[in-house]
């Protein structure tokens, strides 16, 4: 990466040199031409038509010579209008275009400026027509005999293109930047630039300012400190005072934190010494991202069908509960991503495959408790309240604990600007604010609801594999009420 710091001036006067009296043929003023012609006279209707008169326009023939170098002045002239309307429609900083500086040398001085817009070639003849400039006074347009006599029959014309920018090499590149990094005005509060040179930059840089300053006290021209990265225009802010101590600021009206930031890692990566090596390319097309995609979702539903069937065959009866609320958590899942929307790559796949084990974390921690508490004599209603409740401490702290990563990874991966990771963990974060809902509420409804019908007469039914051991009185109460 390359970073370059030059030195803008606005409006700079380039006289054509290439443009003389011997490649001008004539000058007249007289209304635009014209130039549509009607394929049969007689066809016209009779019925008096009344119409605006065409503009008054000077019109300067050239030789063949001198129509080729001004048409090629013109197309330079029209490049950086075209310039300027792209910067302004992508919301980047506005180029100033280039102009065309006319003078007449005629009975009187006739001097005006025209824009690529204003000059127009006569069809394929070595004519161009400049718009007539009203007068300055009067702001009238003369008429075509009192626009002649303005010019004479033999005026001299002198030509000069305004440009309306031109960079100029100062010698101050990325080798001379010690720092840069974002911040805050300290009395208004707004987004700032830090820069900060090492010795021979602050040099450069004091030296430059403060001519430029010196210029805008004598002159009322402020010239432009334009930064540059790979030939590519970062920003260009006036200088308003000169800078020699080394240490400076960039702001603007419509600086944000994000564009601030942005900014000041583009400068900094300019400032680094390594260059940019091309070590591996590899091309991605649209298919193989949708087919990566695609099979990272099946294999999200192959893990969710074999978690439900491990749930089922070993905690039984409680497992089938879980496997419903688990599917419901990726119903929920599924629409919570489809409202706020969030765009599924495979990273956020993945955040999701890895939530789904977490909600089947907090369901075993609860069926575990629950084992515990049929050990302990109780009944199997009393077991499943006592068990959640007592399960509730460790799946809160472990789902807090993994909401807290989550919080960092964003945060980290938004200053680096990392949106993988960045979407990993808000995709993990919403499954696990859902699972904890999921385990607590689902879980705990459809089982308490359960408790109370007939299904407690089989208590091996809601006794894990391996769990014999657990007093089958625990459960009598229970299926004698029903």
């Amino acid at each position: 990466a390359r970073l370059e710091f030059k030195r803008r001036t606005i409006n700079v006067p380039v006289e054509l040199e290439q443009l003389n009296q011997d490649d001008i043929v004539g000058v007249t003023a007289d209304f635009f031409p014209d130039l549509s012609t009607s394929a049969d006279e007689s066809t016209a209707t009779t019925t008096p038509e009344v119409s605006e008169p065409n503009p008054l326009v000077l019109m300067i023939d050239f030789t063949p010579q001198g129509a080729a170098e001004f048409q090629i002045v013109l197309d330079r002239l029209v490049d950086t209008f075209l310039v300027a309307s792209a910067s302004i429609e992508q919301g980047n900083s506005p180029s100033i275009p280039s102009r065309l500086d006319v003078t007449i040398e005629g009975e009187t001085q006739l001097r005006f400026e025209a824009s690529p817009l204003m000059i127009l070639q006569l069809a394929t003849s070595t004519t161009y027509a400049f718009a007539y400039p009203a007068d300055r006074e009067t702001g009238n347009v003369p008429t075509p005999l009192e626009a002649q006599a303005q010019i004479g029959l033999n005026p001299r014309v002198f030509f000069t293109e305004i440009q309306g920018q031109a960079d100029e090499d100062i010698g101050l590149t990325g080798d001379d930047l010690a720092r840069a990094f974002p911040g805050q005005n300290q009395t208004s509060g707004i987004p700032i630039v830090n820069i900060e040179f090492n010795d021979r930059g602050t040099r450069i840089f004091g030296e430059t300012t403060s001519d430029i300053v010196l210029k805008q006290q004598t002159t009322g021209v402020a010239d432009q400190i334009a930064i540059f990265l790979d030939e590519d225009e970062l920003i260009a802010p006036v200088v308003q005072t000169a800078i020699t101590a080394g240490t400076a600021i960039i702001s603007g009206q419509d600086f944000t934190v994000e564009r601030v930031r942005d900014l000041a890692l583009l400068l900094e990566s300019g400032r680094l010494p390594i260059p940019i090596e091309l070590i591996q390319e590899r091309d991605v097309d649209a298919i193989l991202g949708e087919d990566s995609l695609a099979k990272s979702v099946v294999a999200g539903f192959i893990g969710l069908g074999l978690v439900l069937v491990f749930m089922t065959l070993y905690y039984r009866l409680p497992g089938l509960i879980a496997s419903v609320a688990l599917v419901l958590y990726s119903g929920m899942v599924l629409a919570i991503f489809k409202i706020m929307p969030v765009t599924l790559t495979l990273s956020g796949v993945a955040a999701a495959i890895l939530s789904i084990g977490m909600a089947v974390d907090a369901n075993i921690l609860i069926f575990e408790r629950m084992k515990d508490e049929l050990r302990a004599g109780r009944t199997l209603l009393s077991a499943i309240n006592i068990g959640f409740d007592r399960a509730w401490p460790a799946i809160r702290d472990g789902n807090v604990s993994t909401l807290i990563t989550c919080g960092i990874l964003f945060w980290f991966s938004d200053q680096l600007g990392a949106t993988i990771v960045q979407g990993f963990s808000v995709t993990l974060a919403i499954g696990v604010l859902v699972s904890m809902f999921s385990a607590i509420t689902v879980s705990r409804t459809l089982l308490r609801v359960l408790g109370t019908t007939g299904l407690t007469r089989r208590v091996s039914w809601w006794l894990p594999s391996g769990a014999s051991d657990i007093p089958q009185q625990a459960a009598t109460p229970v299926a004698q009420r029903s």
